[in-house]
């Protein structure tokens, strides 16, 4: 075949933005995240829920500052009647039945009224070197009695006296706040008060007698 009659060479041209095969396929992905979102929305979506911003003991009072709303992602359409979601909804001077930890949710259930909490809180004084760094609001404790060296006491009973025991702190004030003089803190701690009974007063009594120790539980 001669150059003359040779056929012109032919480049392939790319695909423009137009090209139906392109457009096609945009709108099938565009679909596909609508659809997806929509299924999504569909089997529970974000929605909020108060939890805990750190641990609290039976008998606590719930405020603004032990609480935070977080938005979830849950399949739960009774959500909001079991759980608080927002801080305007808790109760005013209501309890915790029990306690909880951080990040948990609030249910509705744990609050009741202020009558109802049967916890008896018990303020103690204690010195900073008496009391283990360790120790915060939602530990669990034993309060000890020592011989009281200013009193003069060391000499007439040594032993240590266990007057407390497995109880939760509520609430700890700094040294020289104005809950607490400048060389102890206030250790506010609760129990049941089936568990108080008799048992409470002689423990006081001890208390007044003596100086306070903690130890903390594990």
């Amino acid at each position: 075949m001669s150059a003359e009659t040779a056929p012109a060479a032919r480049r392939a041209r790319r695909p423009g933005w137009r090209d139906p095969r392109i457009v096609g396929g945009v709108l099938i992905m565009a679909a596909s995240v609508l659809v997806g979102g929509a299924l999504f929305g569909a089997r529970g979506g974000s929605r909020p829920v108060l939890v805990l911003s750190h641990d609290v003991v039976s008998g606590a009072v719930l405020g603004s500052a032990d609480v935070a709303v977080r938005r979830v992602h849950v399949d739960d359409g009774d959500l909001g009647e079991r759980y608080f979601t927002a801080v305007g909804q808790l109760p005013d001077d209501a309890h915790l039945t029990h306690g909880l930890r951080e990040g948990e949710f609030v249910p509705r259930s744990a609050l009741v009224a202020d009558e109802t909490s049967g916890q008896v809180e018990v303020p103690l004084a204690v010195a900073p070197e008496d009391l283990p760094s360790t120790v915060r609001a939602g530990s669990t404790v034993d309060v000890w009695v020592l011989p009281d060296r200013d009193r003069g006491q060391a000499g007439l009973d040594a032993r240590a006296r266990r007057v407390l025991q497995a109880v939760s702190v509520l609430r700890i004030s700094g040294a020289g706040s104005s809950l607490a003089p400048r060389d102890t803190r206030q250790v506010i701690v609760t129990l049941p008060r089936d568990r108080a009974g008799d048992r409470l007063a002689p423990a006081l009594a001890q208390i007044a007698a003596g100086r306070v120790l903690i130890t903390r539980r594990g």
